[in-house]
C-alpha cells in the first residue's frame, strides 16, 4: 500500500517538487554533501543541476548550481566557455566553498558531467 500511495503523490504534487526531490536523491546516492549544508571554507564534493551559465565580463565563467537544499556559484577565472557545461547538466564538483556577498561560491572547481 505504501508504494501506492507514494506513487499517487508523485502524480499529484508540483514538478517542481518532483524535480527537487529527485535532485535531493540524486545528491544522496552519490555520496556528496547537500549544498544547504556546506560550510563556509570547507572541501566539499556536490552534486547538482545547472541553472545558468553566464560569461563575466573579466573573461571568467559563471554556473549556478542546484541540489534541491541550495544553490552554489562555480566560477571558472579565465574561462569564458566550457562546452559540456550548458543549463539542465548534471555535474558532481569538487573544491573549497566559500562565501561572496551571502552566496556559497566555488573558484575553479574540479568537475565530472554525469547522466
Amino acid at each position: 500500500m505504501t508504494g501506492m500511495l507514494q506513487r499517487l503523490r508523485r502524480l499529484l504534487s508540483p514538478s517542481e517538487q518532483l524535480e527537487v526531490e529527485d535532485l535531493k536523491q540524486q545528491c544522496r546516492n552519490s555520496g556528496a554533501t547537500p549544498m544547504g549544508e556546506c560550510r563556509d571554507r570547507a572541501k566539499v564534493r556536490i552534486r547538482g543541476t545547472v541553472r545558468w551559465v553566464t560569461k563575466l565580463d573579466n573573461g571568467g565563467m559563471e554556473v549556478l548550481l542546484t541540489d534541491g537544499t541550495g544553490s552554489v556559484e562555480l566560477n571558472w577565472t579565465g574561462r569564458r566557455r566550457l562546452e559540456c557545461i550548458q543549463p539542465g547538466t548534471s555535474l558532481i564538483v569538487e573544491g573549497r566553498i566559500s562565501t561572496n556577498e551571502g552566496q556559497k561560491v566555488i573558484y575553479n572547481p574540479d568537475f565530472e558531467v554525469v547522466g
